[in-house]
């Protein structure tokens, strides 16, 4: 009996620790299931994941977790996607965020996949989007969205050595022509008014000679409103600038037409100021992209977008990148950006009521 019972024993041992494996093997198995997966309280949190981990090379946890998505959601993104016959009105973006985030996810597979060199499971991927996701679009944090599928059709292109495989997808660039490039670079803002209260709260810059300062800075800069309805082209295109959509064609490369409709848009002065720098830039105007930039520091250093995800985007901090970045690329401006300062107390949660905007504009 004796004998028995220490079998008996030995037996309930090591019952006991073949659960605490199972239990802990199990609980380890869910705990990297959670790493991978169960982090994502929406599609969204995928996409930063993925695009974090495709930055650290990490490319097979890449690929677990745009995979986890694309597999939990697709058949949602699929049903959005049957629903459009073209892109989204601007405001109902976040209607099909799911659809755009399941593309999302396939392109950065695609672009992990064309690192590895895996060309040919790299033009599936971008392929996908192509005929699943037509209208699905990406956002970029500095206040735009683009087109997934295009960008997805150029990659394509590169991969089979054939330039862009759609002979419409990309149409002839137009660059800017300005037609008054104002009468300084750099402009000298003492000339035309008074800084007040430089390095504090209660920054402001009071303008006392308009009409200088219009003609200084030239077409389409702020407060310069005037001189875009007397450019010959401006008054070739007017007619038809009320039907395009300012936001739709601000990343076409016709940036002609989206240079003149972003002078005339309804968006606040220092997302118009941004959107019209960022247009100069593109165009090869870079003194007047810098002082186009330079002047959302000097008249709207508190002006903010939106992010897809609702948080706050800072226009002016972002401005103040953009001119040092300018800067420093092209030293034969032979400018330096000193002083220059924007501290937003409170900036780091999602509430701008309770900003407070410290400016030395430089």
């Amino acid at each position: 009996m004796t004998r028995r019972l220490k079998t008996e024993n030995r037996k309930g041992k090591l019952f006991t620790c073949s659960l605490s494996f199972v239990f802990c093997y199990l609980f380890s198995v869910i705990c990297f299931l959670s790493s991978v997966f169960c982090y994502a309280a929406d599609t969204s949190e995928y996409v930063n994941k993925g695009w974090v981990l495709k930055g650290e090379k990490k490319y097979q946890e890449v690929y677990a977790t745009v995979d986890a998505c694309i597999s939990e959601f697709s058949t949602e993104a699929n049903r959005l996607s049957q629903t459009l016959t073209d892109y989204p009105t601007k405001g109902e973006e976040n209607n099909y965020k799911i659809m755009n985030d399941v593309a999302t996810c396939y392109f950065i597979k695609g672009e992990t996949l064309r690192e590895e060199g895996k060309t040919e499971e790299a033009k599936n991927a971008f392929q996908t989007i192509v005929d699943k996701y037509p209208y699905a679009q990406a956002f970029d944090p500095r206040g735009w969205y683009w087109s997934l599928s295009d960008t997805a059709k150029k990659a394509i292109g590169q991969i089979i050595g054939k330039g862009i495989i759609e002979k419409n997808v990309i149409e002839k660039e137009i660059r800017v022509n300005i037609h008054d490039i104002g009468t300084e670079f750099p402009i000298n803002y003492e000339k035309y008014g008074k800084f007040e209260n430089v390095g504090t709260k209660d920054y402001k810059y009071q303008i006392t000679n308009p009409i200088g300062l219009a003609n200084a800075v030239g077409e389409g800069i702020f407060p310069n409103s005037n001189s875009v309805k007397f450019d010959p082209q401006f008054i070739k295109v007017k007619k038809s600038l009320s039907k395009i959509d300012h936001w739709k064609v601000l990343n076409s490369r016709d940036m002609r037409t989206a240079f003149y409709k972003w002078t005339i848009a309804p968006e606040p002065g220092g997302v118009k100021l941004f959107y019209i720098a960022d247009i100069l830039e593109r165009s090869g105007y870079l003194e007047q992209a810098i002082k186009a930039y330079y002047a959302i520091l000097v008249h709207y250093p508190q002006s903010y977008g939106w992010t897809y995800w609702h948080t706050p985007w800072y226009i002016g901090k972002a401005a103040l990148y953009r001119i040092k970045y300018l800067l420093n690329e092209n030293p034969k401006l032979n400018l330096k950006f000193e002083g220059a300062a924007i501290e937003i107390v409170n900036g780091y949660d999602n509430d701008i009521r309770n900003d407070v905007f410290i400016v030395n504009p430089g």
